[in-house]
Parts: C-alpha cells; structure tokens; sequence
C-alpha cells in the first residue's frame, strides 16, 4: 500500500575525505532524528515512488531546475494527497560534492527554499526543521555581530552566547561526530558546519529581500492601476 518510501544515507560516503565523511554524517544524523515513519520531503537519490504517482502529481516543476530543490518542491505536491514514509533500515552510500560546490549548493538550495517556505509557512522534519533553523539562526547572528566586536564589550558577549547556543543545538550532531570519527574531524565539523550556516543565513536573508521586493513591486502596481 505504500506510496512513496524513502531510504537514507549511510554514514560512510564514497568518496574519501574529511568534508565528504562530515557531510555523510551530517545527513546520516538528520534522517536518524526523525522518530516517526513518515518523512515531508522527497529525494528521489535514496527514495522510491510509484509511476502512477509521480505522474498523478505531476512530476517535477521545470521552472526549479538547477535550483536543486525541485525534489522538495514535488514532493510538497505529493503530501497534499499521500504520505510518504522512510526506512531506517535502508541506507546508501553517497557521492558527496566538495566543500566549494557544497557552499554553492547551501547557498542556492536555502535561497530557494525560504521561498518556497513562505508560500507553505511549513517547516519539513527533516534537515529544514524548526531545530535547524533555530541553531543555524543563532550562528548567523552570532557572526554578525562581528564587526562590532571593536567597538562594544556587548556585542562580544552576545556574539559568545550566540554562538553558544548554535553550539548546544547541534550538541548530539557533534557527539555523533566525536563517537564514530575523530577528535580532527569533530574540530573540522564545527568550522565548517559554523561557515555552512553563515551561508544559510545570508541565503535566507537575500530570499527575504527578494520576497519583500516583489510584493512592494506588486503593490505598487496595483495602486498604480487604481490610480490610473
């Protein structure tokens, strides 16, 4: 009777290397999170859907392309008249991109994802989770501080207790990280997870400029039209 199922990744990626052992257990440890069956997002590189399904829906909307959240896009669509489920059990091994096309990748991916987030209004139970957004924020707002450091005693402190938080959030990823790699490999984690978020944040805070820019423009327009 199952719909649409989902694996997950496992946490030895296929390619070697310290960034490509950080990814597999980052996302390793996001679908361990989610304690139900069920799963809001679809990646079709460890899920399976039924033919009449995927056509039902649609299948993918092109106007996503190269955006790389077409997947999250479809299955959105799949949500509104089936559930999808995942399996623990199944895992495969993933070819993970490097640190500088993975940075392009967040960038892009959390640029259109925040859109399609203010359309739903839904956070997903896996990577795009209230949990995620609430520790990365705190990351972004802690390096944004930065700049200020020179200036007020203040903003050290609130850029440490920031960062703090970020860090306790993330706290059983960096566990998992320590347990299962290495003392090199939790150290390198945090610096690149910490940059990773940054990415995420000015990725959500240019979506949220465009956002705003395009309903004042509409607005705008509209007033416009009923002026004239």
């Amino acid at each position: 009777n199952l719909k649409v199922l989902m694996g997950m990744y496992s946490k030895n990626p296929v390619n070697k290397g310290l960034f490509a052992k950080y990814k597999a257990m980052l996302d390793y440890y996001i679908f361990t999170s989610i304690k139900d069956k069920s799963i809001t997002s679809f990646e079709p590189r460890c899920g399976a859907i039924k033919k009449n399904v995927f056509l039902e829906v649609g299948g993918f909307d092109t106007k996503y392309k190269g955006a790389d959240v077409e997947d999250y896009e479809f299955g959105y669509r799949v949500l509104k008249k089936y559930k999808m489920y995942i399996d623990h059990t199944i895992q495969v091994d993933h070819n993970f991109p490097g640190f500088k096309t993975n940075t392009k990748n967040f960038f892009r991916r959390g640029f259109m994802w925040v859109q399609l987030f203010l359309k739903r209004k839904k956070f997903d139970n896996v990577a795009t989770t209230k949990g995620a957004a609430f520790g990365r924020g705190f990351a972004f707002l802690s390096f944004l501080l930065v700049p200020f450091l020179l200036f007020s005693k203040y903003a050290l402190v609130a850029s440490l207790v920031f960062f703090t938080v970020y860090i306790i959030s993330s706290l059983k990823f960096f566990s998992l990280v320590l347990k299962d790699g290495s003392l090199v490999l939790l150290i390198y984690s945090i610096i690149v997870d910490y940059f990773l978020s940054i990415v995420l944040g000015f990725a959500g805070l240019f979506a949220l400029m465009d956002y705003f820019n395009k309903n004042i423009y509409k607005s705008l327009a509209k007033w416009k039209n009923q002026l004239y």
